[in-house]
């Protein structure tokens, strides 16, 4: 009898049982749902403050007004932490989901001992930090399981120096009309050709070759090529880093003998690509030398070596005048396709591997523009076409504006 008592005492245990593991399931079910929801707002923050102070060190090249700037990032940390969690900034309120509070720091950064320092409410104005933060309903419908979870992620980037050398094309179709892709013949028109209406015989004869050799000063691509170089140096007074600026130039190696200015016979040897200008921070000298170089002293002529004078840029941004904690840019123009040399995408591929970023510029209608964008790409960089000399200045100014930058925390 009490055998029978025994079992019958132990009928529904296994029910109790049963029930307490559900509950102890349910609540590890309840922790990993938290333990997941708290993750996916710890990827959204820290998304959203990436993606904020790498724009707002964009914003601070283009503008000088920290209000509005300040004011957009907190928009754009509201609209990424939404996309990250595939939903709307308004779905996300409605929902009380989370709270969003967005610190944002705009400061200046510098590289002190080895390592990044961040000073808030600095100049220059070169960095931002960026703090998303938030309170995070738990998921579960007991009190153990509800309240809210702290969600904070920072991010800080800053605008890095940057090393940038010009890369411009002085072969013989420089001195073309930009439109037409000619020489124009009528070589009195030449206001420095005191050959064409001397009284000696021979200087007369031989007045054709300042069309060929010095750049017409308003009709040439030469001339029009100059004032978006002083437009690059004066833009890239206003940006918020210092920039080593250098000039380098290519054609292919020539040896000619002809007039000078003075009318005397002169041996030009130009080489197939040399630096005009030395890193400087003098932005205005550096266009100034190059203007007057070319305007006086030596001849624009040869053939099109691109990948000359992309390889002589690389010793200058690598070379011992460079900064090693900069970040390296190199402009390339050509008003024509290379004609010498190997091919430039190769050049800008070399380029590339030592961790400059290579843009290239193509300016007149017959340049060749599909190898230029290889070269580019090949470069990690941005091609750009520029049919007059308004556009090329654009575009020298607007990759002045494309500031590098990095996360630094």
């Amino acid at each position: 009898m009490s055998i029978k008592n025994s079992k019958f005492n132990r009928r529904g245990v296994s029910s109790i049982i049963v029930v307490n593991l559900f509950v102890v399931m349910m609540i590890f079910a309840f922790m990993t749902l938290n333990i997941s929801n708290n993750q996916r707002h710890f990827t959204a923050a820290q998304i959203s403050s990436d993606l904020a102070s790498r724009w707002g060190v964009d914003a601070l090249s283009r503008s000088t007004d920290t209000a509005t700037i300040s004011s957009e990032i907190r928009d754009l940390v509201d609209r990424n932490w939404s996309v990250s969690l595939a939903m709307s900034p308004k779905a996300i309120r409605e929902s009380n989901q989370v709270n969003l509070d967005v610190n944002i720091q705009i400061g200046s950064a510098s590289l002190k001992n080895g390592e990044f320092q961040f000073i808030d409410n600095a100049s220059p104005a070169n960095a931002v930090r960026v703090t998303a933060a938030g309170k995070v309903d738990s998921v579960g419908f007991m009190p153990v399981f509800g309240g809210q979870q702290s969600i904070a992620r920072t991010a800080t980037a800053m605008a890095l120096e940057r090393d940038l050398c010009l890369v411009i094309d002085r072969s013989g179709s420089m001195n073309f009309d930009l439109n037409t892709g000619n020489w124009m013949y009528d070589y009195g028109q030449h206001p420095y050709n005191k050959m064409s209406t001397s009284k000696n015989k021979k200087h007369r004869k031989n007045s054709w070759q300042w069309w060929h050799y010095w750049p017409h000063p308003t009709r040439s691509r030469w001339s029009t090529m100059i004032p978006a170089v002083y437009g690059l140096a004066e833009e890239l007074m206003t940006t918020n880093q210092n920039e080593l600026f250098s000039i380098v130039s290519y054609s292919s190696a020539v040896n000619y003998k002809f007039y000078d200015h003075s009318l005397n016979i002169r041996n030009y040897q130009p080489p197939t690509a040399g630096i005009e200008v030395q890193p400087t921070s003098n932005y205005q000298t550096a266009a100034q030398t190059l203007d007057n170089k070319y305007k006086y002293d030596h001849i624009v002529a040869g053939a099109t070596n691109i990948s000359a004078g992309i390889d002589q840029a690389t010793q200058v941004l690598t070379g011992p005048s460079s900064r090693p904690h900069a970040f390296k840019t190199m402009i390339v123009m050509t008003d024509g396709q290379y004609n010498q040399g190997r091919s430039p995408w190769l050049a800008a591929e070399d380029a590339a591997a030592l961790g400059i970023e290579v843009y290239t510029v193509t300016f007149s209608k017959q340049a060749d523009q599909n190898s230029m964008i290889k070269t580019a790409e090949n470069g990690n960089g941005r091609h750009f076409h520029a049919p007059d000399g308004d556009a090329l200045e654009d575009i020298f100014r607007e990759i002045a504006n494309i500031p590098p930058s990095a996360y630094i925390e």
